[in-house]
């Protein structure tokens, strides 16, 4: 009988364990479920899918091949590319699938999370608790709302499949069952280097709640180790290798040592601050220089104060020291002493770190509550189950800003102040959305604040163009170039501005400029090639308008422009293939270009 009763039991803790489980995992789906309603995000969801020729294809041996050699982005991540590529292939231009795949593996990261602690530490409740935090914390909707954040929740998901193969090989060490946690740590490290910390971390539970240290030496314990270390290197060089390449890493002297390190006390403290009160949460948040003396201040006390407590409680409840070292460790890398990008802090930095602090609050509560009796516990049940419903309706709002570009970037707006890199981003939007008199607005506002911001006064030229505002344009032209001489945009939008006012000849020399400093510019030859068929010169065009259409098949105002050149030289047949090139790509063909080829040649038809 005693069997049956012990193998009762153990079903019945089954049972009780994936049912949180998938209570988990359904609850933190429902929270962030307004994602599928989102859509793409201007910001770095083109360079990652919208586009993103390479992604927007679909998976394919090519695209597989540039994944694992391309740094494009300033990161090496080719599960991440592959991940976009996937979604491609399953769901098209579709929002909605992108979406759905990174609240899928949100959702199964919080269910792994859970069965990981449980299993390692035997406490359901304070694992259900701790797993909950993440799943619904607002902090970590940015992770799940951005299509160009994939990456997090990706590797997120190797995060946890690295953990879960760790306790099964704690129970019977064994090089068989060490191979699985070097293998999901590389795959996590394919998908975001943010999994560098991750030995780390096995370390620490090594001394919580696996009780590890002690019973075997802490030299021993590192030397197992030593296969995830190796992999951590290889994928820290080539991160640095790609983000070098990219530009994202700052130099010291646009951001000393010192600034650096400021910078990065007051963002450990501002991040704990918005996991307990998370509101006025921004998807980017500006590097404004030296923190200001009190900000920094108050951080550093509270980081040292936490710091002393955490190392005087380790024997007594261990819990904290790892809970808060996993915190500190593991946000460390994109803390901002190594300057990655212009942000100061980013809410997706602590989608692994703030395990750390939910684990230690879960178990700190857990704790206080034993001894207190039945009411105590009941009572802080419906304490922790209210916390997480409001933490949930939270999120849901939060999701909800990230519904389009326009409302993402107001909000930030709204809560960062004078923030030139959004306000940009806002301009940009209202630019490609036909909002040009608003765009032109927000675009002088930038300027106003930033006068040096090249990139934003380019765009307001090209507006201004566009808008037949020409003799406006070639100013903004003009003083883009004094602070970004190497802009390619801004000498072929120069160029087309001055043959608007008839100034073919100056026209033809900025656009020669722009090709001898980028030779594959598609919109350059295409646009010198229309100038020089203007002037006669119908051989040189040709060769240009060829070369445009060559580098960007899909350029079809390049296909028009050539056909016009084809007619121009008597080549009518020619000129037909580019004007049915163009009809494939969706674009009605010029009807005066029509008119005039129609009255040389009939159309041959497909």
């Amino acid at each position: 009988m005693s069997v049956d009763r012990t193998g009762a039991s153990r079903r019945a803790a089954a049972s009780r364990r994936w049912g949180t489980a998938i209570l988990l995992s359904g609850a933190t789906a429902w929270a962030l479920s307004p994602v599928l309603r989102n859509g793409f995000i201007s910001c770095d969801d083109g360079t990652y899918v919208t586009a993103n020729p390479r992604v927007a294809g679909g998976l394919s041996s090519e695209s597989l091949a540039w994944a694992f050699s391309t740094g494009h982005a300033a990161n090496f991540h080719p599960l991440t590319w592959i991940s976009h590529m996937l979604d491609v292939s399953l769901f098209g231009s579709s929002p909605w699938g992108h979406h759905l795949s990174s609240l899928l593996l949100h959702a199964a990261s919080t269910a792994l999370l859970f069965l990981v602690l449980e299993k390692m530490t035997g406490a359901l409740r304070p694992s259900a608790v701790a797993a909950a935090l993440f799943g619904v914390h607002p902090l970590h909707v940015e992770s799940v709302a951005w299509v160009a954040e994939r990456k997090d929740v990706l590797s997120g998901l190797f995060f946890m499949l690295t953990l879960a193969a760790y306790a099964r090989y704690v129970e019977s060490p064994s090089l068989r069952r060490f191979s699985p946690v070097v293998l999901a740590l590389a795959l996590g490290l394919l998908a975001k280097p943010m999994l560098v910390s991750l030995p780390f971390v096995l370390l620490l539970l090594d001394f919580w709640p696996l009780g590890r240290l002690g019973k075997e030496s802490a030299g021993r314990l590192v030397r197992e180790k030593l296969p995830l270390f190796l992999l951590v290197l290889v994928s820290s060089a080539l991160t640095v290798a790609a983000q070098s390449r990219g530009g994202a890493v700052s130099s010291l002297s646009e951001f000393s040592l010192p600034v650096r390190v400021g910078n990065a006390l007051v963002a450990y403290g501002a991040y704990l601050g918005k996991t307990i009160w998370p509101f006025g949460l921004s998807f980017f948040y500006p590097h404004l220089g030296a923190p200001r003396a009190l900000p920094l201040a108050v951080s550093t006390l509270a980081l040292a104060l936490l710091t002393a407590v955490a190392i005087r409680e380790r024997t007594r409840r261990p819990y904290l020291a790892v809970g808060w070292l996993w915190y500190v460790g593991t946000l460390f890398p994109v803390s901002g002493v190594v300057q990655v990008g212009v942000q100061a802090m980013a809410d997706r930095y602590t989608y692994l770190p703030l395990i750390g602090i939910f684990v230690a609050a879960s178990w700190a509560a857990a704790g206080a509550l034993r001894p207190r009796g039945r009411h105590a516990r009941r009572v802080a049940a419906i304490a922790a189950l209210a916390l997480l419903v409001l933490l949930a309706a939270r999120a849901r709002d939060q999701v909800r800003l990230w519904h389009d570009s326009s409302t993402l970037y107001e909000h930030a707006l709204r809560v960062t102040g004078n923030n030139a890199l959004v306000a940009y981003f806002l301009a940009r939007t209202l630019d490609q959305e036909g909002h040009a008199a608003e765009a032109v607005s927000w675009y002088e506002r930038v300027l106003g604040a930033s006068p040096d911001y090249a990139d934003a006064r380019i765009h307001l030229a090209l507006l201004l163009s566009r808008m037949r505002r020409t003799a406006e344009a070639i100013p903004h032209f003009e003083e883009a170039l004094r602070g970004k001489p190497d802009s390619v945009q801004a000498m072929t939008g120069l160029g087309s501005a001055l043959m608007t006012l008839g100034e073919t000849e100056k026209g033809i020399v900025w656009y020669e400029s722009a090709i001898a400093l980028d030779p594959a510019y598609a919109e350059a030859h295409s646009k010198l090639g229309l100038a020089l068929a203007r002037r006669g010169d119908l051989v040189r065009a040709v060769l240009h308008l060829e070369k445009a259409v060559a580098l960007d098949p899909d350029y079809t105002e390049a296909r028009q422009n050539l056909a016009m050149a084809y007619y121009l030289g008597g080549r009518y047949a020619a000129a037909w293939e580019e004007i049915r090139a163009v009809r494939r790509g969706g674009v009605t063909p010029e009807p005066s270009l029509l008119r005039l080829l129609v009255e040389k040649m009939p159309d041959p038809g497909p």
